[in-house]
């Protein structure tokens, strides 16, 4: 399959990469020779326009800061839900050929307040900028794939951690990541 991997370049896009080329498919842009800024609506539409077809998307772009996003609210916005609004509306280009989509989402759309256990069942409640936009675009994924062109799989994401062939999540704001620091005495005391 052709597979377009939006955020090839972060920590779950080289590590879904590798897994998909391993699998036997061609992953589509080719991480570290080609950088689309899915903000720029006409980028992303001409390059798709001139892409061949593509079977599947895996969208994993987007900012993911939760205290950044409070910081900046409306880029968080622009990013994670234009950015998603702008490939959806590029992979109409081909209206023929109906796209998987898998979005990669948040847990953080359930809220902070919830007792007991988490289930897909369960109302939303974003309590921050990130989060709000996350369900946002899973709102509006929804819609798509009602209006019909697009499959869609939204996975809601909880603390991603690992490493697949040398490829590890450097992000010093993951806490699992800081947790494994602590207990290996690496990491820096806050005060």
């Amino acid at each position: 399959m052709r597979i377009l991997v939006t955020g090839a370049g972060g920590f779950v896009g080289r590590a879904v990469s590798r897994h998909l080329q391993v699998h036997g498919h061609l992953v589509l842009p080719w991480p570290g020779r080609h950088r689309l800024d899915l903000t720029d609506m006409h980028a992303v539409k001409g390059w798709l326009e001139e892409a061949d077809p593509i079977d599947a998307v895996v969208h994993l772009a987007g900012a993911s800061t939760v205290r950044e996003s409070w910081q900046d609210p409306a880029r968080y916005y622009a990013t994670n839900l234009g950015g998603t609004a702008n490939l959806l509306a590029g992979l109409r280009v081909n209206p023929g050929q109906p796209v998987r989509v898998v979005f990669a989402s948040t847990s953080a759309v359930y809220g902070s307040h919830r007792d007991g256990t988490l289930s897909e069942d369960l109302d939303l409640r974003p309590s921050n900028p990130y989060a709000a936009t996350k369900a946002a675009a899973e709102q509006l994924l929804e819609y798509e794939t009602l209006a019909g062109g697009i499959g869609t799989t939204t996975l809601r994401l909880f603390n991603v951690a690992g490493g697949l062939d040398g490829i590890v999540d450097s992000n010093p704001t993951r806490i699992i990541n800081n947790c494994l620091r602590a207990a290996a005495g690496r990491s820096r005391r806050s005060t």
